[in-house]
C-alpha cells in the first residue's frame, strides 16, 4: 500500500505542468496542523489499554494545538502573511480527509514565485518498510491514526523546487520506532509505548488521487525555489510535549524555543535559529536534538520566511 501510494505522488510530480521560475515572494501559503486528541488504545481484546500500574494508557498530547496556533500568529504579525492564506486543522480535523483536503488547497494556492509553510505538531511513528535502508519509514500519525509517510514531503520539496515554490516544512513529533511523543520531566516522568491499532495504515492511495491536477499552473517561466525541513529530533529520538505547574500553555520543546526567537528575531537565519534551539535543548538536558536540511547552502543563511 505505500509504494502505491508513493506512486501516486510520484505520477502527481510528473503530471504537473509547472515550469521552472524566479519572481519576487508575492504570496505565502501556510497550513498548519495540531493533533492534542488521539483514539483511545485498546488491547488485543478490544478494552482499553492500560499500564502495569493498571491506570489507563493516553495517547493525547497537550501542546501541539498551542504550537501550531502560535506559530500561524507569528506568521501575521512577524511575516505579514494574510489570514486567508492560512489554514489551520487540529485535533478531529486533521484526519485522512482533512489532510488530503488541507494540501490539495495548499498545491492549489501556491503558484510559481510564491512559498509555502506546512507544520506538523503530534504524533510521529517509525514503521517497517524494506525499501528503506534501515528497514523502517517514518510516519505522521493523523487524528484517526492514519499514517502519512515521509516520502510524500520528500516527493513534495521536489516538487515545490521545480515549481519555482519556496518551502518551509516543520515537525515536531516523534521519528522513532513507533514511541509516543513524550512528555518532559515538567510534570511527570512516566514513558510508555504507542500502539497503533491494526487499523493504523499510510493515507489511502485512491485518496491522493484528488491531488492530481492540484497545482496551479504557471504565472511565466522561473527559476528553481528552495526548501527548508526543520526537525525536533533525530530519526531515531522521541520528542517533549510540556506542561507547566504554573498553568502556562503547554506546547513541544522544540516549538516553544523557536516561538521565543522568532516572536524577538523573526529575520534569523534557519540554521542559525535550529543551532540555538538545539543548544538551549542540550543545556537543559533534554534528550532530542533538532536538525535540519536545506536544498542549498545560501537557504540555510535565510529566515524561514521571507518578507512579502
Amino acid at each position: 500500500m505505500t509504494m502505491n501510494f508513493l506512486n501516486k505522488l510520484r505520477g502527481l510530480v510528473l503530471a504537473s505542468t509547472l515550469c521552472l521560475a524566479a519572481l519576487s515572494f508575492a504570496e505565502t501559503y501556510a497550513l498548519m496542523i495540531g493533533i492534542n486528541d488521539y483514539p483511545e488504545p485498546t488491547d488485543a481484546r478490544g478494552q482499553p489499554l492500560r499500564d502495569a500500574n493498571g491506570n489507563l494508557v493516553s495517547e493525547d498530547l497537550h501542546g501541539c494545538v498551542n504550537d501550531v496556533t502560535e506559530m500561524s500568529e507569528i506568521l501575521k504579525t512577524g511575516f505579514k502573511v494574510k489570514p486567508e492564506n492560512i489554514r489551520l486543522i487540529t485535533n478531529g480535523q486533521a484526519n485522512e480527509n482533512g489532510f488530503v483536503e488541507g494540501m490539495r488547497w495548499l498545491l492549489r494556492s501556491a503558484k510559481p514565485g510564491d512559498q509555502v509553510v506546512f507544520m506538523y505538531s503530534g504524533h510521529g511513528a517509525q514503521i517497517a518498510d524494506t525499501t528503506e535502508a534501515d528497514g523502517k519509514q517514518e510516519v505522521l500519525v493523523l487524528a484517526d491514526h492514519k499514517l502519512v509517510p515521509d516520502k510524500f514531503f520528500q516527493e513534495l520539496s521536489n516538487l515545490w523546487v521545480k515549481s519555482g515554490i519556496r518551502a518551509t516544512l516543520i515537525f515536531d513529533s516523534c521519528h522513532s520506532g513507533g514511541m509516543d511523543r513524550m512528555p518532559a520531566d515538567v510534570i511527570a516522568k512516566q514513558k510508555f509505548t504507542a500502539r497503533l491499532p491494526k487499523s493504523a495504515a499510510p493515507v489511502a492511495a485512491q485518496r491522493l488521487t484528488q491531488l492530481q491536477g492540484a497545482v496551479a499552473k504557471p504565472r511565466q517561466a522561473q527559476a528553481p525555489g528552495s526548501f527548508a525541513f526543520l526537525f525536533a529530533g533525530q530519526e531515531s529520538q522521541t520528542t517533549s510535549d510540556l506542561q507547566f505547574k504554573d498553568n502556562s500553555p503547554a506546547h513541544g520543546a522544540f516549538t516553544l524555543i523557536m516561538l521565543a526567537i522568532l516572536k524577538d528575531i523573526p529575520t534569523a537565519p534557519a540554521q542559525e535559529m535550529v543551532d540555538v534551539v538545539k543548544d538551549v535543548l542540550e543545556k537543559n538536558k533534554f534528550a532530542q536534538v533538532p536538525n535540519a536540511v536545506f536544498s542549498s547552502p545560501e537557504r540555510a543563511k535565510e529566515p524561514i520566511l521571507l518578507m512579502n
